[in-house]
């Protein structure tokens, strides 16, 4: 008698995460509740928000009347981070609306978590609200901490402010610099943020701008709602810029990511794919 063996090998997980920030305006959703339903329409494990979830100055109320309107329905899978119109109010509405207790370490406005084979960081970029970014500052001391002890081959981070930007003075905020550094040394391979209302993709690049394939690739996802900005100085390494609102959509897969910037009548105008350094 012959016996034969099926070996079913594991498929690789892949999660899938959209992300936007700079979302919805005061008073009514208006383009936020677009871009919600290209998030929707996605399917995804989860949504990461970038800062600036609701304006003009993040009150409970507000979030009630325009964000929880129109991305309310994606709440449970979503992993927020503020920006600075949330901090207009001291982060009150914020927390009151994101009130589950993983959003926060010891009471602080940074997290971690992991989604399949993925380590992702969320920090706050408001440096002057916080303590400061820079070493022996209490995120930065976290961020070291919680790089060190992760044993994740791939990381993805997020915060609101972007180092590197396409402005009218060719660049962004300085401050997280120091933020910049110790992702880059744990060899982070993501960095998502908000602030500028477009689109816009680096090469990898370290925290000095220096191109280099052990470096972040970041990207500017400001195109949740609220309005757009026009482009000024295009920064160095600056490989894709558009002015449309949509959300990034990642797969994070096993090893490796790929992504698209899908607009909000669900075209792609913009694609990347990598691997992971460590």
């Amino acid at each position: 008698m012959t016996i034969s063996l099926l070996l079913i090998m594991p498929t690789a997980y892949a999660s899938e995460v959209v992300a936007a920030g700079d979302l919805c305006p005061a008073g009514s959703p208006g383009h936020c509740a677009e871009t919600s339903q290209t998030a929707l329409s996605l399917g995804p494990d989860a949504v990461l928000t970038l800062g600036d979830n609701q304006y003009d100055t993040g009150t409970l109320a507000e979030f009630m009347g325009s964000y929880d309107k129109a991305w309310g329905g994606l709440k449970s899978i979503t992993y927020p981070q503020a920006g600075n119109h949330e901090w207009e109010s001291g982060l009150v509405g914020y927390r009151k609306y994101f009130n589950d207790p993983r959003f926060y370490t010891d009471g602080n406005s940074w997290y971690s978590y992991d989604l399949g084979d993925w380590h992702i960081v969320s920090l706050d970029s408001e440096c002057a609200k916080i303590g400061g970014c820079n070493v022996g500052a209490p995120e930065n001391t976290w961020l070291a901490n919680d790089l060190a002890n992760d044993t994740h081959a791939c990381t993805l981070a997020y915060f609101h402010r972007p180092l590197f930007a396409s402005t009218k003075t060719g660049s962004g905020t300085s401050k997280v610099r120091p933020l910049w550094k110790l992702l880059v040394a744990d060899g982070t391979e993501l960095l998502l943020n908000g602030h500028r209302h477009n689109y816009e993709r680096f090469a990898a690049q370290d925290e000095l701008g220096n191109a280099t394939p052990n470096g972040m690739v970041e990207f500017i996802i400001g195109t949740g709602g609220k309005s757009m900005n026009p482009f000024g100085i295009i920064a160095p390494n600056s490989v894709a810029r558009v002015r449309a609102y949509g959300v990034g959509d990642f797969m994070l897969n096993s090893g490796a990511w790929s992504m698209e910037f899908i607009d909000t009548s669900g075209t792609t105008l913009d694609s990347a794919a990598g691997t992971c350094l460590a």
